[in-house]
């Protein structure tokens, strides 16, 4: 394993990395859902 992966704030900055790819998905999904269900 490499130490940079150690460091907390690479820990910090993944963690936000995933959350902002999971809401971006999310608003996507929510998009691509809504149309099919019938909102608008």
């Amino acid at each position: 394993m490499k130490k940079i992966t150690e460091r907390p704030i690479v820990k910090i900055l993944i963690k936000i990395l995933i959350f902002a790819l999971c809401f971006y998905a999310g608003i996507k999904f929510v998009d691509f859902i809504f149309p099919l269900v019938g909102f608008k």
